[in-house]
């Protein structure tokens, strides 16, 4: 028996493209740039997911690596564009 069997599959990949559509409607009309920040971030994490999905189905590990760089850049974004919002800038200034 497969552990991810195929109506579990498909459940898997709704409820990821249903989470995608609903955090790409607030990133459209969020009210807020801190809303839209944190769906990229979102975003980001449901590719990771759809990705890792594919690889299960396909039983595979190309797509690793992939999978860790976009999560580090992911994290990476998110961190730079907080701190440009805390401060208006991304280098601090001593004047």
């Amino acid at each position: 028996m497969e552990l991810f069997t195929l109506p579990l599959q498909i459940l898997f990949f709704a409820g990821v493209l249903t989470a995608t559509g609903l955090v790409l409607y607030r990133l459209i009309y969020g009210p807020s740039i801190i809303d839209r920040l944190i769906c990229v971030d979102a975003l980001v994490l449901l590719v990771i997911c759809l990705i890792a999905g594919v690889m299960i189905v396909v039983d595979t590990r190309w797509f690793f690596d992939a999978v860790l760089a976009l999560a580090i850049v992911g994290f990476v974004g998110t961190v730079a564009f907080a701190k440009y919002l805390e401060s208006g800038g991304l280098v601090d200034h001593d004047d």
